[in-house]
C-alpha cells in the first residue's frame, strides 16, 4: 500500500514538474514572438532616479526669451553658405573656447577642428579623416586641457586622440590610445590631467570611464541603464552628454532623454542629482523584430517632448545644460528653428540652480561672450556680446 502511494505521489510530482517546464517554455517563446501591440517605452521608471534638487523653469523669472535673440544681431558669425573651405562649416558637432577666447569648432562632416577668434577671424586648423597618427574618424567631442596645452578628441573605434599646442601656438599630434574592453564611446571631457569618456563596456560597472593622459584605465562610475535585455541596456547606457569642471574637479553627465543631471567628483563619488521640471522625455519605443530580437525606435519627438542638446562649463566652473522642446512647427525664430529652448546654470559647489530661459543652440560661454550654434539656413556659429547674469 505504501509503495503504491509513493508511486502515485511520484507521478503527480513529475506531472507538476513537466507542466511547470511547459509553462516556462511557453512564456519564453511568447516573450520572443513579435507582437506589434506590445511595446516598452523608455525611459522606464526605474531608470529615472530620485533627485536631490528639483530645478523649475518659469519664463517670467528667466533672463532671456526667444524674441530677445530674434531681434539681437550677433557681433560675429562663423560659417558661410558659399566661400573658401576654411570658412564653410559642414556640421558643428562641438564647440570649445579657450582662455584666450579662441573658438575651437569640431566639424564632423569635414573631420577637422578649426580655430577662430571671437571676432570670427580664421586662425588655423588641425586633424583630418583617417586612422593614422593625427587623424580621427567619426569624431564625437572635443575638450581642452589648458593647463597641459592639450586638445582631446573622442572618436570612433574607442580611440582618444590628443593634440599638443606647440610654441608657435599650433596644435600638432601628440599621441592616441584605444580604450579598454572595447568601450563604445559617445562623449568625453578632460580635466586636471585626466580624460573621462562616456561609453559602455560589459566588463565595467559604470558608464563614465576615467583614464590618465597615457591611456591607463583608472576607474568607471555612473549607473548603467537597467533592462533585462543586454543589447537594450548597452544601447541606452551610452546615449548622453558629459562635461568636466576642472575648477571644482567635478563631472556632470546626462542621458539624452532622462530629465536628470548627475554630478560626480573627479573620483566618481555622487555629489548631486538635479531634476529638470520642464523636461518631458521624448520616448524611445522597444519592440521585437520578426526573428525575436529587440529593436529601439527613436521617433521624432512630439509636441511638448524634449531632448538634451548640450552640456558644458562656464568660466566659473558651473555647468550649463540646455534642452530643446518641440513647439508648433509653424512658429519661427529668425536664425533658429521652431523649437523651445531651455538653459540652466547648475553650480553644485555653491548649491545653486538657476533657470536662464531660452538661449537657442548655446554651446559656450566665455567672459562677456555667448556662443550659439544653428543649422538654419546653413551651419553657423554665432557670437553675441552678452554676459550671463
Amino acid at each position: 500500500m505504501q509503495n503504491s502511494f509513493l508511486k502515485r505521489l511520484f507521478y503527480v510530482l513529475l506531472a507538476v514538474f513537466l507542466v511547470a517546464i511547459v509553462i516556462v517554455l511557453i512564456a519564453t517563446v511568447a516573450r520572443r514572438l513579435p507582437d506589434s501591440n506590445v511595446a516598452v517605452l523608455h525611459p522606464t521608471p526605474q531608470n529615472i532616479p530620485d533627485a536631490t534638487v528639483l530645478v523649475t523653469g518659469k519664463q517670467d523669472s528667466a533672463y532671456f526669451d526667444m524674441p530677445y535673440w530674434s531681434s539681437k544681431q550677433p557681433s560675429a558669425r562663423i560659417g558661410v553658405a558659399e566661400g573658401p573651405q576654411h570658412v564653410m562649416l559642414g556640421s558643428v558637432l562641438a564647440v570649445s573656447v579657450d582662455a584666450n577666447q579662441h573658438v575651437f569648432i569640431l566639424d564632423g562632416e569635414n573631420t577637422v577642428v578649426r580655430i577662430y577668434s571671437t571676432e570670427g577671424d580664421y586662425i588655423g586648423s588641425f586633424g583630418r579623416a583617417g586612422d593614422g597618427p593625427g587623424e580621427f574618424g567619426d569624431p564625437k567631442s572635443i575638450d581642452l586641457l589648458e593647463s597641459d596645452s592639450l586638445a582631446v578628441i573622442i572618436g570612433r573605434e574607442e580611440r582618444v586622440t590628443i593634440y599638443r599646442r606647440s610654441d608657435s601656438l599650433e596644435y600638432v599630434f601628440g599621441h592616441s590610445f584605444i580604450q579598454h574592453d572595447d568601450v563604445y564611446s559617445v562623449a568625453g571631457c578632460a580635466m586636471n590631467g585626466h580624460i573621462y569618456v562616456l561609453g559602455y563596456s560589459p566588463e565595467k560597472d559604470g558608464v563614465i570611464h576615467k583614464y590618465d593622459l597615457a591611456g591607463r584605465f583608472i576607474t568607471a562610475f555612473g549607473d548603467k541603464y537597467v533592462d533585462h535585455d543586454p543589447w537594450v541596456a548597452a544601447s541606452l547606457s551610452r546615449r548622453g552628454l558629459l562635461a568636466c569642471s576642472d575648477t571644482h574637479d567635478t563631472v556632470a553627465w546626462i542621458r539624452r532623454n532622462v530629465p536628470i543631471v548627475h554630478v560626480y567628483t573627479g573620483n566618481g563619488d555622487l555629489l548631486e542629482r538635479y531634476k529638470l521640471q520642464n523636461f518631458v522625455p521624448a520616448e524611445v519605443t522597444q519592440r521585437l523584430t520578426e526573428d525575436g530580437r529587440p529593436s529601439l525606435s527613436y521617433s521624432p519627438p512630439k509636441k511638448g517632448e524634449s531632448w538634451f542638446s548640450n552640456l558644458f562649463t562656464d568660466d566659473d566652473g558651473a555647468f550649463i545644460v540646455s534642452h530643446i522642446t518641440v513647439e508648433d512647427p509653424s512658429s519661427t525664430h529668425g536664425d533658429f528653428p521652431p523649437e523651445k529652448y531651455h538653459a540652466y546654470r547648475l553650480n553644485p559647489h555653491l548649491g545653486t540652480a538657476t533657470y536662464l530661459g531660452s538661449i537657442p543652440g548655446i554651446v559656450a560661454i566665455s567672459r562677456n561672450k555667448i556662443v550659439l550654434r544653428t543649422e538654419t539656413p546653413f551651419p553657423q556659429v554665432l557670437i553675441y556680446e552678452e554676459k550671463i547674469p
